[in-house]
C-alpha cells in the first residue's frame, strides 16, 4: 500500500497466528526534472502551447508559470508534457512541474507583450452614409482584436478571420472620409481610410404602363421616372413584383404579383430610398367559361371534325382541349359560341375544355369513334358474264354496310344493292373481254379485289358448227324415207326397237337389248294426225335396263299403239331438225357475207 518512506515489517497472519516479520522499505519518488521548454516565449495573452521535456513526469498534476497554472495539461510520457500558457504580464517566468515526488526545478518562459495591429488595406474603401457596407481589413496583429472604429464610431459584426484579416460592417456616418482603427491586445492600429458617400436622391415615378392588369398577376409593367439606377425592388401596396429589370436610370420593367382587385401604390426602392407612389389597378378577371353544348357530339378518331361549342364566357378564349389534346382552327364566334377542329385521338369519350381569361370551363363531352374496317370480298357469283354487261353479280364478304360503289376493272357497276353487311348485288357494266378486279368501296376505304371474267357473246366472233345433214326429197324438202313405214293396219311396220334406233341412235349401239333413256320428246297433241286411230298417249320414255316405264302398254295391242306413237314422234323430230338446219345455214351465209 502507499506508505511513508522507510523500512517496514511485513507479517503474514494465518490460522496458527502471525508469522515472524519480514522487511520492506518504501522509497520516496524522485521529483520531476525539467531539461527544456519549446518555445521559450509567447504573448502575454497566453495561449501558447509549450512542450516540456525532462524526467519524472509520470503522475504530474500541474504546471505553473510563476505560480499561475497553465491549462490543458497533457502528460505524453514520463519524459514529455504539453501545456498551454496562461495570460501573464510581460517578462520571464519560472515554469515548474508538480508531480508525486514534489516540484521540479524551474524552467524559463518569457511572456512578450503583443505588437499593436497594423492595417495595410481596406476593401471597399467607400460606402453609403446609411452604413451597412461589409469592409474587409487586411494587415497583421489582428489576433485578439476587440473592435474597429470609423472616426471613433464602432463598426458592427466584427469577425476576426485570422491574424491578418478582419471583416467589419460600417456604421451609419456623415458623408466624408474617416479613420478606420483596429483595437487589439497590443493597442490601436494605424488608421486606414474609408469614405462615406451620400446616397443619390430617392427615385421619382412619373408613369406606370399599363395602368391595370388582372388580379392573377403576370402583367409586365413599365415604370418611367428618374433615379432608378441601383433600384432593388418594386412593390404593389407592399407586395413585391417579380422579374425586376432596371433598363436605365429612367426606366424599370417589373411583373405584377397576384393581388386583390383594386388600385394599389407602386413604389420603387433604390439607394436613395423609396420613390413616390405610382398607381396600378388590379382588375378581377371574367368568370371561367361555361360549356352547355357540343355539336356534333362525336367524330372519327382521325380528327378533322368541326365542332361547335355553345355556352358563355368564351370571349378571349385561348384554346380548346380534348382530354388535354389541343384542338386546331379555334374560332371564337361570339361570347356564347366557339368553333374548333377535333384533333386525332384514341376512340372513346373525352372531356372538352375551353380555356379563357377566367380559367378553364366545365367539361363537355365529345366521343371519338374508330372508323369501320375496310370491306373484304370473299366470293363473287357468278364469276363471269358477257362483255355487254348486265350480269347481276352477288358479292359476299364483310364490311359492306354503307358501300357507295362497286367497280369492275375500274368501271362502276350499276344498280348496286347492299343486302346486308355481308352481301351486295350489283349489275356488271359493259367491258372488254378478260378477267378484271372487282372492288367494293365504303366510307372505310376500298376492299381487296375479287375476280370477274368478261366473255365474248356467242355468235359475235366465232362460226357456229354446221348442222347435221338432213335427208332430202327429190324436190329439196325433208324426207322420211329413212324412217320405218307404217303398217297397213295403221301402225308402224317396224318393231319398237327399230323405231327407237331411228329416234335415238344410241339404241343401235346397245345390242344387248337394254334401251337407253330415250330423249324426252313430247308426243303430238291430240289434234295431230294419227293414222292408226289409236288414242294418243305419252311418249314412250324407256327406263334403264330395257324395261318400259310403268305407263307403257304391254302385249300386242300395246306394241301397236307404241309403234304408232313412235312413228309420229320421229316425223316431228325430223321436221324440227330440218328447220334448225335451214336456220343455221342461213346464219352461216350471213356471217360469211359480213366477213
Amino acid at each position: 500500500p502507499p506508505h511513508a518512506a522507510g523500512p517496514t515489517d511485513v507479517v503474514v497472519t494465518g490460522p496458527g497466528g502471525d508469522s515472524n516479520a519480514g522487511e520492506f522499505t518504501f522509497i520516496p519518488p524522485a521529483a520531476p526534472v525539467i531539461t527544456d521548454l519549446d518555445p521559450t516565449s509567447g504573448p502575454t495573452t497566453g495561449g501558447t502551447v509549450v512542450t516540456i521535456t525532462g524526467t519524472g513526469f509520470t503522475g504530474a498534476t500541474g504546471v505553473t508559470f510563476d505560480g499561475t497554472p497553465g491549462t490543458s495539461i497533457n502528460v505524453i510520457s514520463d519524459t514529455e508534457i504539453e501545456i498551454t500558457s496562461p495570460p501573464h504580464a510581460a517578462g520571464p517566468t519560472d515554469v515548474v512541474v508538480t508531480g508525486p515526488g514534489g516540484d521540479s526545478n524551474a524552467g524559463e518562459f518569457t511572456f512578450i507583450p503583443p505588437a499593436a495591429p497594423v492595417i495595410t488595406d481596406l476593401d471597399p474603401t467607400s460606402g453609403p452614409t446609411t452604413g451597412g457596407t461589409v469592409v474587409t481589413i487586411t494587415g497583421t496583429g489582428f489576433t485578439g482584436a476587440t473592435g474597429v472604429t470609423f472616426d471613433g464610431t464602432p463598426g458592427t459584426s466584427i469577425n476576426v478571420i485570422s491574424d491578418t484579416e478582419i471583416e467589419i460592417t460600417s456604421p451609419p456616418h456623415a458623408a466624408g472620409p474617416t479613420d478606420v482603427v483596429v483595437t487589439g491586445p497590443g493597442g490601436d492600429s494605424n488608421a486606414g481610410e474609408f469614405t462615406f458617400v451620400a446616397p443619390p436622391a430617392a427615385p421619382v415615378i412619373t408613369g406606370v404602363t399599363p395602368p391595370s392588369g388582372p388580379t392573377t398577376g403576370g402583367t409586365v409593367v413599365t415604370i418611367t421616372g428618374t433615379g432608378f439606377t441601383g433600384a432593388t425592388g418594386v412593390t404593389f401596396d407592399g407586395t413585391p413584383g417579380t422579374g425586376l429589370t432596371v433598363v436605365s436610370d429612367t426606366e424599370i420593367r417589373v411583373t405584377s404579383p397576384p393581388h386583390a382587385a383594386g388600385p394599389t401604390d407602386v413604389v420603387v426602392t433604390g439607394p436613395g430610398g423609396d420613390s413616390n407612389a405610382g398607381e396600378f389597378t388590379f382588375v378581377a378577371p371574367p368568370a371561367a367559361p361555361v360549356i352547355t353544348g357540343v355539336t356534333p357530339p362525336s367524330g372519327p378518331t382521325t380528327g378533322g371534325t368541326v365542332v361547335t361549342i355553345t355556352g358563355t364566357g368564351f370571349t378571349g378564349a385561348t384554346g380548346v382541349t380534348f382530354d388535354g389534346t389541343p384542338g386546331t382552327g379555334l374560332t371564337v364566334v361570339s361570347d356564347t359560341e366557339i368553333r374548333v377542329t377535333s384533333p386525332p385521338h384514341a376512340a372513346g369519350p373525352t372531356d372538352v375544355v375551353v380555356t379563357g381569361p377566367g380559367g378553364e370551363s366545365n367539361a363537355g363531352e365529345f366521343t371519338f369513334i374508330a372508323p369501320p374496317a375496310a370491306p373484304v370480298i370473299t366470293g363473287i357469283d357468278p364469276g363471269s358474264g358477257p362483255t355487254t354487261g348486265g350480269t347481276v353479280v352477288t358479292i359476299t364478304g364483310t364490311g359492306f354496310t354503307g358501300a357507295t360503289g362497286v367497280t369492275f376493272g375500274g368501271v362502276p357497276g350499276t344498280d348496286i344493292e347492299v343486302i346486308s353487311d355481308t352481301e351486295i348485288r350489283v349489275t356488271s357494266p359493259p367491258h372488254a373481254a378478260g378477267t378484271v378486279d372487282v372492288v367494293v368501296t365504303t366510307p372505310a376505304g376500298d376492299s381487296n379485289a375479287g375476280q370477274f371474267e368478261f366473255t365474248d357473246v356467242a355468235g359475235d366472233d366465232d362460226e357456229l358448227p354446221e348442222p347435221p345433214a338432213t335427208p332430202q326429197s327429190d324436190d329439196g324438202g325433208p324426207t322420211t324415207s329413212s324412217l320405218p313405214a307404217p303398217s297397213a293396219a295403221g301402225g308402224s311396220g317396224a318393231s319398237p326397237s327399230e323405231v327407237d334406233e331411228a329416234v335415238n341412235p344410241l339404241a343401235a349401239s346397245n345390242p344387248g337389248g337394254a334401251r337407253p333413256m330415250a330423249s324426252p320428246v313430247q308426243s303430238p297433241s291430240p289434234a295431230a294426225p294419227n293414222p292408226g286411230g289409236a288414242s294418243p298417249t305419252a311418249s314412250p320414255v324407256q327406263s334403264p335396263a330395257g324395261n318400259q316405264s310403268p305407263g307403257a302398254a304391254t302385249g300386242a295391242t300395246g306394241d301397236l299403239a307404241a309403234t304408232g306413237l313412235a312413228a309420229g314422234s320421229v316425223l316431228l323430230v325430223a321436221f324440227a331438225l330440218s328447220l334448225l338446219g335451214v336456220a343455221m345455214m342461213s346464219s352461216g351465209r350471213r356471217r360469211k357475207g359480213s366477213d
